[in-house]
């Protein structure tokens, strides 16, 4: 079956600089689809500012880690939906979408990483394991085809998440970045041949320094240029 778009997420730790990224793909790529993250519906359940999952799992993953991994994974699939259904009748060639993160990297990174530091039951990961395994049967229009690693140290990350003082991640320790960072890099080592990878120095100043980000942009417009070409 022809996929009916071409997904491109990016991926990268908490606090790795994606916006940047997002913003330099908009300029080149302004008719394709952007799906951020619904961090507001995380904030916000039900338009609530009192019920704020993601306040409570940073706090608390010992007791919000199921219920905050399976509401942002059903939260995610739901936007993406809602948007993406919406072009399919109007498109006879695949649709470019950029995405923050993905239903993939939920499940390979930030459930596994709750799993394995022992947040969640051996029963909650079946639960959602069989939850994951239908949906991929039944939405393979939304795998990837390929991913912008932004590559951050951890300790970096610590420091942009304390600029942008968002209250929720007041708490998130250095010793979690580093184990997130080190997921990343492990499931992008075991799903090399899946999808194509493009990874991105994140260290380096494509904010200020004209010349990087001239580098940068023209490294993604090569790349994805490829990956167009070779899925259609």
């Amino acid at each position: 079956m022809k996929k009916k778009f071409i997904i491109i997420s990016l991926e990268g730790n908490i606090g790795a600089g994606k916006s940047t990224l997002f913003e330099i793909l908009r300029e080149e790529y302004p008719q394709a689809i952007f799906l951020m993250e619904p961090l507001e519906q995380w904030q916000k359940i039900n338009g609530n500012s009192n019920l704020n999952i993601l306040e409570k799992y940073y706090s608390d993953a010992d007791r919000w880690g199921f219920t905050f991994q399976i509401y942002a994974y059903q939260s995610r699939l739901m936007a993406w939906d809602r948007q993406l259904q919406q072009v399919l009748q109007n498109n006879q060639q695949p649709v470019l979408v950029f995405t923050e993160r993905s239903i993939e990297s939920a499940r390979e990174l930030f459930f596994q990483l709750c799993y394995n530091d022992g947040k969640i039951s051996q029963i909650e990961f079946e639960i959602y394991e069989e939850f994951y395994q239908w949906l991929m049967n039944h939405y393979q229009q939304y795998l990837i085809d390929c991913v912008i690693y932004v590559n951050t140290p951890p300790e970096v990350c610590l420091e942009r998440l304390i600029k942008r003082g968002r209250s929720e991640e007041a708490c998130v320790p250095l010793d979690y970045l580093k184990k997130l960072h080190q997921r990343h890099e492990d499931w992008l080592s075991e799903t090399s041949n899946r999808f194509l990878t493009i990874k991105i120095d994140a260290t380096l100043n494509y904010v200020q320094d004209q010349k990087v980000k001239e580098s940068v942009r023209q490294l993604l417009l090569l790349e994805i240029q490829k990956l167009k070409e070779l899925l259609n």
